[in-house]
């Protein structure tokens, strides 16, 4: 079994409580809601931040830092790093991490070094190429401190559906809303463009993501502006080269053109 705790602010905690009793907080009308190893509370209709279960990584995990380049991999039996642009290898058993404070803890020795690694569920942006992950990752070896990011970028756009807000700055229509949907295997990507559905197929490389063989259903579009919503989905989403993680909850994919499709979940 992995460790693992819900990290929240002490307020969320309590509206939460207060919420699940009556529906009210001591601020207003509350709601609550959780799915999988997340939770979003409301009051008074302001979303409060949300809430992510802290647990040890799944095994094998990945980090990687840049200036100079460094690799971590951590596996059921050993924790690799890779220093030095690959000219330094060091090898360290596995040792069960704690958990405190939203931050997963491992503290490892060898006949030469101490190794202590710190992972926190937070958007971590690599400083040379963009691509966001999910999860901040630094090391000391040595009591020698190095940053960097790890986890894997798809994990941020896997696990539920995504609702469209806005296209190049433009809100979507209300009651046309289009969606989207990662699912890891074959790489798929599916939704609603507001009008009909899509399908195709989503690649992510080493600095962007991007999407190939869409198709969708040909139903006649109803609404005033529908339409025309769709075909500029459908554009931008033909013209993604990358993508932003704002926060866990929320997605911008963004094309050659400069232009951002924004979501959120």
């Amino acid at each position: 079994m992995t460790r693992q705790s819900l990290f929240c602010a002490t307020a969320v905690i309590l509206f939460i409580a207060g919420c699940e009793q009556s529906g009210r907080s001591s601020s207003g009308p509350c709601e609550f809601w959780n799915k999988g190893d997340r939770a979003m509370v409301t009051v008074r209709g302001e979303r409060l931040p949300e809430c992510r279960r802290i647990e040890a990584p799944e095994t094998p995990f990945t980090a990687q830092g840049q200036e100079p380049a460094w690799q971590l991999r951590i596996t059921d039996q050993t924790i690799e790093l890779t220093e030095n642009y690959g000219t330094r290898q060091l090898s360290f058993p596995h040792a069960e991490p704690t958990i405190s404070g939203g931050i997963v803890h491992y503290r490892t020795t060898n006949d030469d070094h101490e190794l202590e690694i710190f992972i926190e569920p937070s958007i971590c942006r690599d400083i040379m190429s963009g691509m966001p992950y999910p999860a901040t990752v630094r090391y000391a070896l040595d009591g020698e401190m190095s940053n960097g990011c790890g986890g894997a970028p798809e994990d941020l756009l896997l696990g539920g559906e995504w609702r469209v807000s806005s296209i190049a700055g433009e809100p979507v229509l209300e009651n046309a809303a289009p969606t989207i949907e990662f699912v890891a295997e074959d790489s798929r990507v599916a939704g609603q463009t507001g009008c009909n559905r899509f399908t195709g197929k989503f690649e992510l490389t080493g600095e962007g993501l991007n999407f190939s063989s869409l198709g969708t259903t040909m139903m006649a579009c109803a609404g005033p502006g529908v339409q025309e919503q769709e075909s500029r989905f459908v554009e931008a989403m033909q013209k993604t080269f990358r993508f932003e993680a704002p926060a866990f909850d929320r997605l911008h994919l963004v094309t050659s053109d400069g232009e951002i499709i924004e979501a959120s979940r």
